[in-house]
This record gives structure tokens, C-alpha cells and sequence, in this order.
């Protein structure tokens, strides 16, 4: 009887060793499992480190430690040139005035200055049109001042400024001469990425606002002429009799327009403050030909119509409508479901919320009824 306990004694204990040993094989594969993961995991965070480290130190290196080489081979990438330097006064860094010269069309001489954290300056695009107003016919009847100013950084140094202008002489011409400049524009852009160098269309004394840098079509450059010539004639109360009924009828929109809801002016919250009262108001976008208005500061002002939800951000904003949630974004200008943007049209309150909307062009006012 007790050889029989002292064998059931053993045979436990066996049983408890086989499960220690299993257990202690089981953790011991865990254990290095988890610092493989762990490994793995340290070596990917110091890998991203490096290239972040990497990034940084080359970006701080071009900042600060570019030299006359690198600088010279910026200018060369972004003008599309092969360019050598005429005389340079500048330190080791680069940094100074440089006067360089272009080897292929257009085949100009040039100023430029560069300055520390990459700043700089340079007269190749004034210098570009000048070229190409003397030598290609798209450019022959335009016309260009110039004048010399001083560099921002170097007060002794001077780059060129060029003011150029297409005159004509009756609305009549306008098509053409907006077509003329878009057309002079995407070739400078061919030549010279990024060409901002605007030039204006001139009727008498009137010089128009449109740059063609901005501008998405040649049809939206002859619409936006118009407009801005009509709302000029207009603002100077001048006669607009020289313009087709059609026209007008297209350009009549006022730029802005005084936002009221449900015949009640819309206060703008978050411009108005002590003491003082803003009102809210719609832009006329001449890219889209509609008006646009602040979705945030609309539903904002009319906190009695619509349910304003809490933890809003400046990135994130939700509202209630008649039992339904809607939110703003802010990537583009499309709606998405219930959400909308940020910048709304205002044909968007009455697809949304069935507004009516009611416009007075005549006193400036569009009045949503909701």
C-alpha cells in the first residue's frame, strides 16, 4: 500500500516536471518571439530615424552650405538653361550677386542674388520677355518699361523690373487681345517654369487686373477681362453702351453680395467681437462664374436653424438639420454625402437643404430661405 502511494507520488511529480518543462518551452519560444518583434520593430524606428536624420541634414545642407556650383545648377533646372557665370561677389556659401549668362535661346545676360536659407533673386524672366518681345510675333505689340531696382538683399546691387502692357483701342478687340495674352503666357510657361511675370490688358487709361498666370482657360481669360472691365466702367460710373447686351448680362454679378438668412442679415461670428458687429458675405468666384460663401460662419450665424453638435475643431465641424447630421471639410469644393465644403457654393444650401435663394443684384444681397 505504501509502495503504491510512493508510485502514485512519483508519477504526479513526473507529470508536474513534463508540465514545467512544456510551460518553460512555451515561454521560452514567446519570450523570443516577442524580442524578434521587438527587434524588428527597434531596427525599423532607427531606419526611419536615419532617413528622417538623412532628409533633414541634406535639406540643412542645401540651405546653408550651398555653393556657387549647386546654386548655379538650381537656376539651370528651374529656367530649363545651361548657364555660366560672367562675375560673381559672393562668400563661400554662395551667398553674394552673380552676374551669369545663358548658352542656348533665349540667349540673354542676367542678375541674381543669393542670400542664406536659399533666398534669392534673379531678372532671367524680365530679361526673357524683353528677349522674345523683340524676336517672336506673338510679342510684337506689347508693350514694355522697365526700370532698375534694388535687391532686397543687396542694396548696391540692381535687378531689372519690366512693366509691360497689350494696348487697344475698343472693347471690340478685347477677344483677341485676352486670347494674345493667354497664348504670350503658356509660351513664357514653356520657356520658364513657373513664368509670373504678368502682363496687363490696356484700354486708354484703364489697365485690367487679370494675370494670366492664374487663369484656367483661354474662354475664362476673355470672361474674366469683361467682367473686370464692366465693374470698372461701372464703379467709375462710366458709360457701358460700347457692350452687347449678352455681354452684360453674363458680367452683371457684383463681387460681393450681403448674406441673409430667412430675410435676416447673417452676423459673422467669428469676426465680430468687442463690440463690434461683422457682417457675413458671398464672393463672386470668376474662375466657377457663382457665388461662394463661408459654410462655417452660415451655419454659425444661424444657430436657431441649424443644431451646432459639440467637440468641433478647427479641422472638424458637424451640425444638425431637421434630424440629420451633416460635416464640413475642407480638401475641395465638391459635396460628399452629407458632407460639405468648407467654401460652399450657394446653390449647394438649396441641393442640401432646399433653400430658396432669392438675389438683388441691384442692392447686393442674397437672401437663402430655409
Amino acid at each position: 500500500m505504501i509502495n503504491e502511494k510512493k508510485k502514485m507520488m512519483e508519477y504526479i511529480n513526473q507529470l508536474d516536471n513534463e508540465k514545467m518543462q512544456k510551460t518553460e518551452k512555451a515561454s521560452k519560444k514567446i519570450t523570443v518571439m516577442l524580442s524578434t518583434v521587438i527587434l524588428i520593430i527597434t531596427v525599423i524606428i532607427i531606419i526611419f530615424f536615419c532617413i528622417v536624420a538623412s532628409f533633414f541634414y541634406n535639406e540643412i545642407y542645401l540651405v546653408f552650405l550651398q555653393n556657387q556650383e549647386q546654386f548655379v545648377k538650381k537656376l539651370e533646372s528651374m529656367y530649363h538653361q545651361d548657364i555660366e557665370i560672367v562675375e560673381a561677389d559672393c562668400d563661400e556659401n554662395g551667398n553674394g550677386t552673380y552676374i551669369l549668362k545663358t548658352k542656348k535661346e533665349p540667349k540673354v545676360e542676367f542678375n541674381a542674388t543669393k542670400e542664406m536659407y536659399s533666398n534669392f533673386e534673379t531678372d532671367y524672366p524680365q530679361r526673357a520677355l524683353l528677349y522674345y518681345a523683340e524676336s517672336n510675333s506673338l510679342l510684337q505689340d506689347i508693350q514694355i518699361s522697365t526700370s532698375e531696382k534694388a535687391s532686397q538683399y543687396y542694396s548696391d546691387f540692381s535687378l531689372l523690373k519690366t512693366y509691360s502692357y497689350l494696348p487697344i483701342q475698343s472693347y471690340e478687340q478685347l477677344e483677341q487681345a485676352s486670347k494674345t495674352l493667354y497664348d504670350i503666357q503658356k509660351f513664357m510657361e514653356k520657356k520658364i517654369e513657373d513664368f509670373s511675370v504678368a502682363t496687363y490688358l490696356k484700354i486708354g487709361d484703364y489697365v485690367s487686373p487679370v494675370e494670366y498666370a492664374t487663369i484656367p482657360s483661354a474662354e475664362n481669360g476673355i470672361y474674366q477681362e469683361k467682367y473686370e472691365y464692366y465693374w470698372y466702367l461701372k464703379d467709375t460710373k462710366e458709360d457701358t453702351s460700347m457692350m452687347p447686351t449678352e455681354d452684360i448680362e453674363k458680367v452683371k454679378y457684383p463681387r460681393i453680395l450681403d448674406v441673409y438668412a430667412n430675410g435676416k442679415r447673417v452676423v459673422d461670428i467669428e469676426e465680430s467681437g468687442y463690440g463690434l458687429i461683422s457682417y457675413l458675405t458671398a464672393s463672386y468666384n470668376l474662375e466657377k462664374q457663382t457665388y461662394e460663401v463661408d459654410a462655417k460662419k452660415f451655419i454659425l450665424g444661424n444657430s436657431d436653424i441649424f443644431h451646432i453638435l459639440g467637440n468641433n475643431t478647427d479641422l472638424r465641424f458637424s451640425f444638425d438639420y431637421h434630424n440629420r447630421k451633416y460635416n464640413l471639410y475642407y480638401t475641395d469644393d465638391e459635396i460628399r454625402g452629407n458632407s460639405i465644403p468648407w467654401i460652399s457654393e450657394i446653390s449647394y444650401f438649396t441641393e442640401l437643404f432646399d433653400a430658396q435663394i432669392e438675389y438683388d443684384f441691384e442692392e447686393k444681397t442674397v437672401n437663402l430661405i430655409l
